[in-house]
């Protein structure tokens, strides 16, 4: 990403802070899916 397109009222820190915390969420939901499923499964049988 260019440094223009980021906002100038956060600093670094905040922005870098904010992504990961959102990537670390997109994979712990990613992480949820696939053991829900096996539930299921095992629910189902």
């Amino acid at each position: 990403m260019d440094q223009k397109n980021l906002p100038n009222v956060l600093p670094d820190g905040a922005l870098k802070a904010v992504s990961h915390s959102d990537l670390v969420m997109a994979k712990l939901k990613n992480d949820a899916k696939p053991k829900r499923d096996v539930l299921d499964n095992d629910v189902n049988k």
